[in-house]
């Protein structure tokens, strides 16, 4: 989700969407290297006609660092870049853009996860 940018304007946009990832690596007890694509279903809302729906498309690298913590449970640790293929801008009129996706994402993400024996 993005927040509502510029609320109190005629280019107000906000952002809600879910992303559909599969990926694919190698690695070892520790360290994994992850690519695959990605589609995220988006619903952009806002005023003066820009609310539309839509899918965003394109291709992740993930680095993931895991260390055991006890039993099945892993301190999770990961480093992802998203390229996207396609990308969408809201704008108003003359006004610049209010609302647009990237073309390069990176994100930082630390969590518990647990090996599920499968």
């Amino acid at each position: 989700m993005v927040p509502t940018q510029r609320p109190l304007r005629v280019d107000r946009a906000s952002l809600a969407g879910v992303s559909v990832r599969l990926f694919a690596g190698f690695g070892g007890e520790r360290v994994h290297v992850l690519v695959g694509p990605f589609a995220l279903p988006y619903a952009l809302d806002g005023d003066a006609g820009v609310a539309r729906d839509g899918v965003l498309a394109g291709g992740s690298a993930m680095l993931r660092f895991a260390q055991p913590v006890g039993g099945a449970m892993r301190l999770l640790a990961t480093l992802r870049i998203d390229a996207f293929a396609n990308r969408f801008r809201v704008a108003v009129g003359d006004v610049s853009p209010s609302l647009a996706s990237p073309r390069i994402a990176v994100a930082l993400a630390v969590g518990l996860g647990w090996d599920l024996g499968l």
